[in-house]
């Protein structure tokens, strides 16, 4: 785990109701496997996370990882966090979603946006945004991710 994934674990945990694990194995199909930086349960806001990190200038493969995963593999995901016991076949109707969180340098976030276009349940919140505990604590107590400003 780099120092960026390091500020954003501290950053997601301090909030008492998420829970993450760092390259959980999320399996498709037979063969298929990703392993995202975190996954994440958020307990109290019913998402399931699907968290990535990249301080890169670069963002090409992060697009490309994200909608490959978003339109060729959500569906099977599911089904293998399923399979897992990580949720339940009804969690849906239960009110849980699942969600991508991407965490992005701040000058880059426009540019990925821009790349998501129209995709649903992608949440990019800046690197920036996690650096410094004491301008987020009190948002991340209540459960509340980066709004921006």
């Amino acid at each position: 785990m780099d120092y960026y994934e390091q500020m954003v674990a501290l950053y997601l945990t301090s909030d008492p109701h998420l829970f993450i694990s760092p390259q959980y194995p999320l399996k498709w199909e037979v063969t298929g496997i990703v392993e995202p930086d975190f996954v994440g349960i958020d307990i109290k806001n019913r998402k399931v996370y699907i968290v990535e990190v990249s301080s890169a200038d670069n963002l090409s493969g992060l697009i490309n990882k994200i909608k490959d995963i978003y339109f060729n593999h959500l569906e099977s995901i599911k089904q293998g966090l399923r399979n897992s016991e990580i949720i339940s076949e009804d969690w849906e109707k239960q009110g849980w979603g699942l969600c991508f969180l991407v965490f992005v340098r701040k000058y880059n976030v426009e540019k990925f946006k821009k790349n998501m276009g129209a995709l649903q349940n992608i949440d990019i919140i800046p690197l920036e945004a996690t650096a410094f505990m004491w301008e987020y604590w009190e948002d991340r107590r209540n459960g509340n991710l980066y709004k921006g400003t």
